[in-house]
């Protein structure tokens, strides 16, 4: 694990470029949320994808509130900065490495009293490689 106050967290794909962590360190400073998330669906977010994945992930989302009452509009964007006394409380405690690892993050620490997340706009343009094929959906829900 990093050394820093917070630590980051972006997928791989390329979608979001690191630079965008750096607004995230203020927000972290300003509000002092337990964990920032980037959300497509935050009202200032610029994205542009696909008809069919934007209601997969309204349906998504959908399930993730009923099933474990987050009050989060988007838990998949694949950059997040959080607070290092979180991780060290709620990395301990997860089992997911894959799809679902973002979920768990936030149940595992909600469930140990870190509810201050802050949802921030990003912007996804140029590209949008991310994809989540019905196999994975099948996956998602069966971890």
């Amino acid at each position: 694990m990093g050394k820093g106050r917070y630590l980051g967290f972006i997928d791989a794909d390329g979608d979001i470029p690191p630079k965008v962590l750096i607004p995230f360190v203020a927000l972290m400073n300003l509000y002092e949320p337990d964990i920032i998330l980037g959300s497509k669906r935050h009202p200032m977010s610029d994205v542009a994808y696909p008809f069919l994945r934007h209601l997969y992930s309204i349906a998504y989302q959908l399930l993730v509130r009923l099933l474990f009452n987050l009050n989060i509009r988007d838990t998949q964007t694949g950059i997040k900065l959080v607070r290092r006394d979180v991780l060290e409380a709620v990395l301990p405690m997860m089992l997911e490495s894959g799809y679902c690892f973002d979920l768990e993050l936030f149940v595992v620490a909600k469930s140990l009293g870190f509810v201050k997340f802050f949802e921030a706009p990003v912007t996804i343009k140029e590209r949008f490689t991310s994809t989540i094929s019905p196999r994975a959906v099948v996956g998602m829900l069966l971890d």
